[in-house]
């Protein structure tokens, strides 16, 4: 009889992962839950200063005609003055015509200005007028796309050329 050696089992057992390991795989899963899977969004442009506002819009009555004057209430960056311009709106409505409380305002381009290096940042524009109106205007300042906010508007009433000196001009 042939006496074969004893075989052995060989038992593993499971180990468990040191502190270490567990440790640094935990701060490897928070790092890429918090900068993401590297998946970038669309592009942003980037955020431009807001267009100087109109201020101290005025009229004044000359003839047939207004003379509207405002000032910018900040000096233009030198590359956009060039691509700006000054946009005038108004809104009118026939005088024998009851107003409507509640109806909106509808405003229309009248003109535009370009932007001009001008003394203390005084603009001024004259528009024809038709008698029998109630007139509203208001300017704001355009860079491209961009489109800066509403000065405060002025209104008058146009009936004619008879209209009284005292009647003529914003206090």
């Amino acid at each position: 009889m042939h006496s074969h050696p004893p075989q052995h089992a060989t038992i593993r057992t499971w180990r468990a992962p040191s502190i270490g390991v567990l440790l640094g795989v935990a701060l490897l899963l928070i790092a890429l839950a918090v900068n993401g899977c590297g998946v970038k969004g669309p592009p942003v442009p980037p955020q431009r200063p807001p267009l100087p506002a109109v201020g101290d819009l005025a009229y004044r009555l000359s003839g047939a005609s207004v003379v509207l004057s405002w000032r910018l209430n900040a000096p233009l960056e030198k590359a956009a003055a060039g691509r700006s311009e000054f946009v005038i709106q108004r809104s009118r409505n026939m005088l024998d015509t009851p107003p409507c409380e509640n109806c909106p305002l509808i405003f229309e381009t009248a003109a535009t200005l370009p932007y001009t290096d001008a003394p203390e940042l005084q603009f001024s524009t004259t528009l024809p007028l038709e008698a029998g109106n109630h007139y509203r205007f208001k300017v704001y300042l355009q860079t491209g796309s961009a489109k800066g906010a509403d000065s405060a508007v002025v209104q008058f009433d146009y009936p004619g050329d008879d209209i009284p000196p005292a009647a003529k001009e914003t206090p």
